[in-house]
């Protein structure tokens, strides 16, 4: 059984390294928001283990561009996944999916609803995300380059959830 819990920045670069920017040195994983105040880290661990084999980043960040005017005004809460991953070995074993219901979960205590949650999805992993719930947010399908900006450039589509 794979156990969820919140994790030190320090243990995210080498998973990110070897899943999300394998070209991007590892010392440059860690980006300006994973040490903000409001930032959490969640880690997924198997029994007894004490390295993370998955991790995913929350941050309450607001959505950049303008939300469908049906829900703009009742949103109270934004927040943003960052750097979703799990360590290939382990992938398609549902560990993914453990971690991401744990957020969502989370997401779903707090008082202030509807939360609005937001990520920057790999474009192949659209699919994945729909299973949970999240739809695009707006049709645009844009690259980045890595935590540098100097990694392979790879394709992203936005995808959001208001959850109540």
């Amino acid at each position: 059984m794979v156990k969820v819990r919140r994790i030190d920045a320090s243990l995210l670069p080498p998973i990110r390294q070897a899943v999300l920017w394998p070209s991007v040195a590892i010392e440059s994983q860690l980006q300006q928001f994973d040490s903000a105040e409001t930032t959490i880290h969640y880690g997924a661990f198997l029994p007894e283990a004490n390295k993370p084999i998955g991790c995913l980043t929350l941050t309450k960040e607001d959505y950049k561009k303008d939300l469908p005017s049906n829900t703009a005004e009742t949103i109270r809460g934004q927040n943003q996944v960052h750097k979703f991953a799990v360590l290939q070995e382990y992938q398609g074993k549902g560990i993914g999916s453990v971690l991401f219901r744990h957020v969502l979960e989370h997401l779903q205590q707090l008082e202030a609803k509807p939360i609005l949650l937001h990520l920057d999805a790999r474009v192949e992993q659209k699919g994945w995300y729909e299973r949970f719930g999240l739809q695009v947010l707006d049709g645009e399908v844009f690259s980045k380059k890595g935590p540098t900006g100097n990694g392979p450039p790879v394709e992203y589509i936005r995808l959001g959830i208001v959850l109540h």
